[in-house]
């Protein structure tokens, strides 16, 4: 007869349970081999780094991030009249003149005045502040404010003989034109 002949033979009790138990052990063995490498799994998933934001890649959100901003802001801009503003600058150029008026000793009384010059027009319908400056011998300054066509400028000074640097800044409508010129006394 064949030793193992399971169907043959009758098993008593104590048999049946090494059996059993030997089984058991060895499905326990075998789901505590099976949670050993899922939890291997988990542990390199989770040491491994990740790169982005919240673990997912950061260039699609970016580009997502931007092709929902820019979308809106195209759509606006175009919905928009677009008016195109081209402002010619005007040319202003500036003639100063000065005579003696009166003489005393060593001190001259002269009398300035400026004329601008707005696209070749004098004064150009504006109205203009003009400073003067004098350094030499002795520094003096003066002011005309409003001065027009209709009110021109007309400055009198007294200065002693000498050498003078004069600076003279024209200004109107929140622009400026400075003319500078040495000036000789005698």
């Amino acid at each position: 007869m064949f030793p193992l002949d399971i169907f043959t033979k009758q098993f008593n009790l104590s048999g049946l349970v090494l059996i059993a138990s030997v089984a058991i052990f060895s499905l326990a063995v075998i789901i505590l081999l099976v949670n050993v490498v899922i939890l291997n799994r988990k542990l390199k998933k989770a040491t491994t780094p990740t790169y982005g934001f919240a673990g997912k890649p950061i260039y699609p959100i970016i580009a997502t991030l931007l092709i929902s901003v820019s979308i809106p802001l195209a759509v606006y801009s175009l919905s928009q009249e677009t008016t195109f503003e081209q402002k010619a600058e005007e040319n202003v150029i500036l003639q100063s003149s000065h005579y003696v008026v009166s003489r005393d000793g060593e001190n001259l009384r002269l009398e300035f005045n400026v004329v601008p010059y707005v696209d070749g027009v004098a004064w150009g319908e504006k109205s203009f502040d003009i400073f003067w400056s004098f350094k030499g011998k002795t520094s003096k300054t003066s002011y005309e404010f409003n001065k027009s066509a209709i009110n021109p400028s007309k400055m009198t000074i007294t200065l002693p003989k000498g050498e003078y640097d004069l600076t003279i800044l024209v200004t109107y409508e929140n622009r400026s034109q400075r003319l500078e010129q040495k000036l000789v006394l005698k």
